[in-house]
C-alpha cells in the first residue's frame, strides 16, 4: 500500500448520487466529506447553486450546510475560483441547477 494512501480520498474520481427528493442524496454527499475534517492539511469545499432557496427547517445539521458556497447557476465556472490546493474534496450539491457550463467545471 503506498504511503500517501487514504480511503477517503479518491483523486479524479467522480461520485454520483441520484434519487427521488428527500432520499438523502445530499446527507450522503456530506457524510462522504465528514471524515475529512479529521485529517490535517485536507480540505474540502461544498457548492451549491443560489437557486436553492430551501431553508434550515430543512437543513438541520449546522456542520454540513453553514459553510456551504452559493455560486449563481447561470456561472458554474465561478466553482473553479473557490477551488484551493488543499481541497482534496468538491461537493457540487443540486448540480442539475446550473448550466450546461457545469459539464466543463466537472
Amino acid at each position: 500500500m503506498r504511503r500517501d494512501y487514504h480511503p477517503y480520498i479518491k483523486p479524479g474520481i467522480l461520485e454520483v448520487y441520484s434519487g427521488c427528493m428527500f432520499s438523502f442524496k445530499t446527507m450522503r454527499l456530506v457524510d462522504r466529506a465528514r471524515p475529512l475534517q479529521y485529517i490535517s492539511r485536507v480540505g474540502y469545499l461544498f457548492v451549491k447553486p443560489k437557486i436553492d432557496t430551501r431553508t434550515d427547517e430543512v437543513r438541520r445539521d449546522p456542520l454540513d450546510y453553514a459553510s456551504w458556497n452559493l455560486v449563481d447557476e447561470s456561472a458554474p465556472k465561478e466553482i473553479l475560483k473557490l477551488v484551493k490546493p488543499d481541497h482534496f474534496f468538491i461537493g457540487i450539491d443540486e448540480a442539475h441547477f446550473f448550466s450546461d457550463e457545469i459539464l466543463g467545471v466537472l
